[in-house]
């Protein structure tokens, strides 16, 4: 357990400060005897992540990850399935030795999920999204850059990459717009993803092993578009779109991703479920801070989502027609005392205004 999850501290030194700590642990309640369960406990208390072989409820969560995952992401079952038998497979102990836990290019438009299924994905491994580390690599694409994100040569400055990494060994790294990447931060990538693990120019080996890192692209959105308009099958859309990605990409480090997955456009109906998820969210807020129970009617929600559809950014403005139009004035009605604990609030809308009853 110390070699595979406390890797920051070499071995023996590892094992026997974990023993020490169960120990002390068990002290206060007269154990004398700890086991390996005991062991794990203390062990996933300290790298926030799950250690011990699935039990029964976890293993059901497991194999109906699925189901949970689309309770907060609408459609783009290929994405879902991939990400959901690489958890599985890595819950198991079935997963690939020696690299990240897993590692996706995830490819489509502007505001179609690829970052909410990051997020998602962080919290089910990880328990929480700030566990998620982000990079915009639209930062990183000059050579200067390059030594921002590994280290400068001189070893004067510490690299981006591996600091992250180092302060959050297990996480979800996420590489936003990756094609946008500097050439030789994209060969970083090929050891990454081979051997998970990088040394920066202080020397400093970031351990990549218990990550999952996701990249996304935007290249190639206008061909996911056409082709899914012109009823072509996910399958022969995906194999294309993989040709047309070495216009950005070695095939190497395309074929170290352990998957490549189409993202879909969104279509209005699309826009309208994802609009009634987010004021699900605005609705538990109000009611965990405030104690008012809001209930949001089709009509509010239809006028969210035709107010924040957008073709070329798709569900991205939804957030801040809620935030802007809704939750702005929940607050100043919070404020003026018009709203108080125990009510509850009906918002629907009308001729383009929304009504709060």
């Amino acid at each position: 357990i110390a070699h595979r999850y406390l890797r920051a501290r070499p071995l023996p030194g590892s094992a026997e400060g974990l023993l020490k700590e169960t120990l002390a642990d068990a002290a206060p309640r007269g154990d004398k005897l700890v086991n390996a369960e005991d062991i794990i406990a203390i062990a996933e208390r300290k790298v926030n992540v799950p250690i011990h072989k699935a039990g029964k409820a976890e293993a059901e969560q497991l194999l109906n990850l699925e189901e949970l995952i689309h309770k907060k992401l609408i459609d783009q079952e290929e994405a879902v399935t991939a990400v959901s038998k690489a958890l599985r497979e890595y819950r198991s102990g079935l997963s690939r030795k020696g690299g990240p836990i897993a590692t996706f290019l995830f490819v489509g438009p502007t505001g179609v999920g690829k970052t909410e299924l990051s997020k998602i994905l962080s919290k089910i491994q990880f328990g929480s999204t700030e566990q998620m580390v982000r990079f915009d690599m639209t930062e990183y694409q000059d050579k200067q850059s390059f030594f921002r994100f590994i280290g400068s040569p001189d070893g004067s400055v510490s690299g981006a990459l591996t600091d992250a990494i180092l302060q959050k060994p297990y996480s979800l790294v996420l590489l936003d717009e990756f094609e946008k990447a500097h050439p030789d931060i994209l060969n970083l990538f090929l050891q990454v993803f081979d051997d998970g693990r990088l040394t920066d120019n202080l020397g400093r080996t970031a351990d990549f092993q218990n990550t999952i890192i996701i990249a996304t692209s935007n290249a190639h959105s206008e061909f996911i578009k056409t082709s899914l308009e012109a009823g072509k099958a996910m399958g022969d859309i995906g194999a294309e779109l993989k040709k047309r990605l070495t216009d950005h990409f070695r095939p190497e480090l395309l074929n170290r991703f352990s998957g490549i997955i189409v993202f879909k456009t969104l279509r209005p109906e699309d826009i309208q479920k994802i609009a009634a998820f987010q004021l699900n969210d605005l609705a538990a807020t109000i009611k965990e801070a405030q104690g008012i129970d809001v209930v949001f009617g089709d009509a509010a929600v239809a006028e969210v989502a035709r107010l924040g559809f957008d073709p070329v950014f798709g569900a991205r403005p939804l957030r801040g027609v809620i935030s802007d139009k809704l939750r702005s004035v929940f607050a100043e009605k919070i404020l003026r005392g018009e709203l108080a604990r125990g009510q509850r609030v009906t918002v629907t809308a009308e001729s383009g205004q929304f009504l709060f009853q």
